[in-house]
C-alpha cells in the first residue's frame, strides 16, 4: 500500500476511534449514573486494548510470515471485535440521547423543578395538619392554653426552627448544578444526585410527619411522584436497549473505520520482498 495510502487510512482509523470512544464515554457516563471513576475507568482501559488490539493486528497482518502473523493477529482481531462490540452499547445510547436532546433536556429539567417543589408541597402539607387539629381541639371544646400549648407543640415537630435555613440552602443547590447539556460530561452525574435528593428529602419528610397527636385523622407526607414523569423519559433514554436503526448504522460506519487500515493493509505473499508478485 502506497503511503498516500496508509495516511488516509490510518487518519481515517484514527478520526473513526476517537469519535467512537467519546460517544461511549457519554454513554458510560449515563449508563453508570455518572460515576465518573467508574465510566472513565472502564473507557480508559477499553480504548487502550483497543488500541493495542488495532495496532498488532495491523502490524501482524504486514508481517512477512504469515504463520507467525496470525497467531497474533487472530486473537487481536477478537480481542477489538469484543470491545467494539461492547462499546456499541454506551455508543448507541448515547447517539439515542443526541437524537432526542430536546425530550432528554427537558425531562432532566423539569425533573429538577418537580424536586425543587418538595419543600413547599410539605410545608403546605404541615400547614394544613396544623390547622385541622386546631380545629379538632376547638370543636372538642379544649380550653385556649391546651390549644395553644398543643399546636404550637405539633407544629415544632412537623416545621423545626431551621426548616426555612434548609430549604434555601436545598434551592441554592438546586440552582447552582451545571447546567443542562448532554455535552457536559457532569450532567448524568448531576441528575442522580438530583434523584437521590429527591428520595432523600421526600424519607427525611416522612418521617418528621409519622408521629400523629390525639385525635389526628390524617396521614405522614407522600410526595405525589406522578408529577415525575419526566423522569420515566429520562430512565428509558439511559438504560440500555435496543439501538434504533440510525444509531445502529452510526456504530456500524465508526466501527468500520476504525477497522478501515487493517482493511487496506496488503497481506504479503511473497517472504523474502514482502509484497504481491
Amino acid at each position: 500500500m502506497s503511503s498516500g495510502k496508509a495516511g488516509v487510512a490510518l487518519s481515517i482509523t484514527t478520526l473513526a476511534l476517537l469519535a467512537y470512544s467519546i460517544l461511549a464515554l457519554y454513554g458510560m457516563e449515563y449508563l453508570f449514573d455518572g460515576d465518573h471513576f467508574l465510566a472513565i475507568g472502564i473507557w480508559f482501559v477499553g480504548s487502550i486494548i483497543l488500541s493495542i488490539s488495532i495496532y498488532y493486528m495491523c502490524k501482524s497482518k504486514a508481517n512477512r510470515n504469515k504463520r507467525n502473523g496470525l497467531l497474533i493477529e487472530v486473537p487481536s482481531l477478537l480481542v477489538a471485535i469484543v470491545i467494539l462490540l461492547a462499546g456499541s452499547i454506551p455508543f448507541t445510547m448515547f447517539v439515542s440521547v443526541i437524537r432526542q436532546e430536546n425530550t432528554f433536556v427537558n425531562s432532566i429539567t423539569e425533573t429538577a423543578n418537580h424536586v425543587r417543589a418538595i419543600d413547599s408541597c410539605y410545608q403546605v402539607f404541615a400547614n394544613n395538619r396544623i390547622d385541622q387539629y386546631e380545629k379538632y381541639l376547638i370543636s372538642h371544646n379544649y380550653k385556649t392554653t391546651a390549644i395553644r400549648l398543643r399546636v404550637n407543640s405539633l407544629k415544632r415537630r412537623l416545621i423545626p426552627e431551621n426548616t426555612d435555613s434548609i430549604s434555601h440552602e436545598r434551592k441554592e443547590w438546586l440552582g447552582g448544578l451545571n447546567s443542562v447539556s448532554i455535552w457536559n460530561i457532569s450532567t448524568a452525574k448531576n441528575f442522580h444526585y438530583v434523584m437521590m435528593a429527591c428520595e432523600d428529602w421526600c424519607e427525611q419528610y416522612r418521617q418528621r410527619s409519622s408521629i400523629f397527636y390525639e385525635g389526628e385523622d390524617t396521614t405522614r407526607f407522600e410526595y405525589d411522584k406522578s408529577v415525575m414523569a419526566s423522569q420515566s423519559t429520562y430512565a428509558n433514554l439511559r438504560i440500555p436497549h435496543s439501538p434504533d436503526t440510525f444509531g445502529l448504522l452510526a456504530a456500524i460506519i465508526c466501527i468500520v473505520g476504525i477497522l478501515t487500515t487493517y482493511f487496506y493493509i496488503r497481506r504479503p505473499r511473497n517472504r523474502y520482498s514482502g509484497h504481491h508478485r
